[in-house]
């Protein structure tokens, strides 16, 4: 789905915003709020199928809220779906941090990525480092909070050894929550969703029709 009536007031696009932002930290803000959009696309049917800058964008200076412009409804996306666009997202991270980046070849990248691994934050190498080397194809989002919760474990391990154990209390990891944009990717993506509801009752709509023909036609044959 290719939605061309976008509000340019309140929207901006990734090629617009990425010259005015030099922040790793934004911009790591925008990859990890961008791959928490993506899943929730992949999981409910729908696959992204433009990772250009210029068919993403960042919904009323907002990085929580990130729209990809160009999507499909495929009603169940497969594993080698949601492998190639965890790929291509990984690719537009690089282009990010590396901008302004010229296009760079998937089998160079493959065979070169510690020559690139310096453009992204030393925590997040080994990330990358799997998608792009060993063909992983694990959220960013889920990366971020393992990791998140490793250090958190660490943390609390330390203050034992030291006898601190009072700084941290008894920790409960359940509190450690993955970032959740569901509500507003609901908002941001229901002209979508909307479509996917529409094509299904088409469907099971000319399925009965098919039906009532085929039993008429044995009627009377």
């Amino acid at each position: 789905m290719n939605n061309d009536n976008l509000d340019q007031k309140n929207y901006i696009s990734l090629a617009d915003w990425a010259p005015m932002h030099d922040s790793m930290e934004e911009k790591r803000e925008f990859l990890l709020n961008a791959d928490i959009a993506l899943k929730y696309l992949n999981s409910n049917g729908m696959r992204v199928d433009s990772f250009d800058f210029n068919d993403i964008f960042i919904v009323d200076g907002n990085l929580r809220e990130i729209k990809y412009n160009v999507i499909s409804n495929v009603g169940t996306v497969t594993p080698a779906d949601v492998k190639s666009n965890i790929y291509e997202e990984s690719k537009m991270a690089l282009y990010l941090y590396l901008y302004p980046c010229e296009y760079i070849d998937d089998d160079f990248l493959k065979k070169h990525f510690t020559e690139f691994s310096f453009a992204f934050p030393s925590d997040d190498v080994p990330y990358y480092k799997g998608i792009f080397e060993r063909g992983a194809s694990v959220p960013f989002s889920d990366f971020d909070f393992q990791k998140r919760k490793m250090e958190l474990e660490k943390l609390s391990d330390a203050t034992k050894k030291d006898g601190d154990s009072d700084l941290m209390g008894d920790i409960d990891f359940s509190m450690l929550s993955k970032p959740n944009n569901d509500e507003i990717n609901k908002k941001l993506y229901r002209e979508a969703a909307f479509a996917k509801t529409i094509a299904l009752s088409t469907i099971i709509s000319v399925v009965g029709f098919l039906i009532c023909l085929i039993a008429l036609f044995m009627h009377f044959n």
